[in-house]
C-alpha cells in the first residue's frame, strides 16, 4: 500500500473510518419493533442505499461475491475506497473492485485483496487449465496465443476481435485456482479489415 492511502487509512485504526459492516454490538437497539424486522422489510436495494459507503460497497460484496462472509473489508474516506483482506480466487478480487468502483461517491479504488489459494496449483497445472480454456472458446481469433505462468501470474500474448474478448478471457483465467494475476498483451484485429490493427495492455 503507498504511504499516501496508508497516511489516510491510518485514522481507520483508531475507529474514526468505518470498515465494512458494523459489529453487531455497535447497532443501536431500535425502539418498538426488533431492528432486524425493521431492516428486512425493506427493499434489499433501499437498505443498500440508506447505508454509510463503506456499509454499500460490503453489503454488495457479500451478496454478489461467492467469497467467504467477511474477508473482504472496505475502507473508505471522501470517496477514497481500500479492499483489504485475503481470496481464495483472482476473480473474487476483480469483482470486488468492480463493485466498488460502480457504487455511486466512489472516486478512486485502491485493490490491496491478496490472492491466497486453498490449494496452489504448480506453474505447468494453471498453464495447462489456461490452455484449455482458450481452446474451448470459440470467439478467439488466434487459439495459439503465447501463455507464460510464473509464480501464479499469467501473461498473455495474442490476437483478438474486439476488447470485450480480452476482459472475458481475463476473468475466465482469474477463475482457474492458483493464479494470483493476469497480464495480457492484446492486439486487436479488425474482422472486417484485418490489415488495421491496434494493441494494448490490461
Amino acid at each position: 500500500m503507498n504511504t499516501g492511502v496508508a497516511r489516510w487509512l491510518a485514522p481507520l485504526l483508531g475507529g474514526v473510518l468505518l470498515l465494512g459492516a458494523a459489529p453487531a454490538w455497535a447497532t443501536p437497539p431500535a425502539p418498538g419493533a426488533p431492528l432486524a424486522q425493521q431492516i428486512s422489510s425493506q427493499p434489499l436495494a433501499q437498505q443498500i442505499s440508506s447505508q454509510p459507503l463503506a456499509q454499500q460497497i460490503s453489503s454488495r460484496i457479500d451478496a454478489e461475491v461467492e467469497a467467504p462472509t467477511g474477508s473482504i473489508r472496505v475502507a473508505e474516506q471522501d470517496g477514497r475506497v481500500v479492499l483489504l483482506g485475503e481470496v481464495m480466487l483472482l476473480e473474487h478480487a476483480l469483482q470486488a473492485e468492480r463493485i466498488a468502483w460502480t457504487t455511486p461517491g466512489v472516486a478512486d479504488v485502491d485493490n490491496e485483496l491478496r490472492v491466497v489459494p486453498l490449494t496452489a496449483g504448480t506453474d505447468a497445472s494453471i498453464e495447462a487449465d489456461v490452455r484449455t480454456i482458450i481452446k474451448a472458446e470459440g470467439r478467439f481469433v488466434d487459439t495459439s496465443l503465447q501463455v507464460v505462468v510464473q509464480a501464479g501470474v499469467v501473461k498473455l500474448r495474442g490476437l483478438f476481435q474486439n476488447p470485450a474478448d480480452v476482459l472475458a478471457l481475463k476473468h475466465r483465467v482469474a477463475s482457474v485456482p492458483g493464479v494470483v494475476d493476469v497480464r495480457i498483451e492484446a492486439l486487436l484485429v479488425a474482422v472486417a479489415s484485418p490489415l488495421h490493427s491496434s494493441s494494448f495492455s490490461i
